[in-house]
């Protein structure tokens, strides 16, 4: 008897270590400024950074980009869209919360960027980043084309040429057009 009652003992105190614990949640995401990449999970040892599925990279790091349109420059997402091309760069799919702070210090880690403008537009904002030149503007398009960022709810950001370079002015009423 001793020894069934030793067996039931060790089984329940195996039992007990056995259950699932599920990670807490992530932060909420209009607090932090990231871009995430869904594809390729990694562990970083900064305790800062998030390490659960789908990658969060902190920015101005960047994440490869999800169906990207690199061999097709200046196609916006697959919609068609095509400009020509220009060293100012139009930025839609943005979600409500993401800073005009967070657009930046993503496009500035790319050699070339001159400024970044944002517009309220249907209550989401689009952004117009211009570059010193087309080839810089080309690199950061095809690095960002559908590339996450961790403050937008909306999927992969949007970027394609402008249809015209972002005005010299501050004055004016609308930078570029899309």
């Amino acid at each position: 008897m001793d020894s069934a009652a030793a067996a039931a003992a060790a089984a329940a105190a195996t039992a007990i270590h056995l259950h699932h614990q599920q990670p807490p949640p992530p932060p909420p995401a209009h607090h932090v400024s990231v871009l995430q990449q869904p594809t390729t999970p990694i562990s970083m040892p900064h305790p800062t950074t998030l390490t659960s599925l789908p990658q969060f990279l902190p920015s101005p790091a960047l994440a490869s980009p999800v169906g990207s349109s690199s061999s097709q420059p200046g196609v916006g997402g697959g919609m068609g869209v095509s400009n020509h091309p220009c060293s100012t760069l139009f930025v839609a799919n943005l979600g409500q919360f993401v800073s005009e702070h967070e657009l930046k210090e993503i496009f500035a880690s790319f050699p070339g960027f001159s400024r970044l403008r944002m517009h309220p537009k249907g209550g989401f904002p689009v952004a117009f980043c211009e570059y010193q030149d087309v080839p810089a503007a080309q690199r950061a398009l095809q690095h960002l084309q559908g590339s996450f960022l961790l403050s937008s709810d909306r999927g992969p950001i949007r970027v394609e040429y402008a249809k015209n370079k972002m005005a010299t002015t501050a004055t004016s009423a609308a930078d570029a057009e899309v």
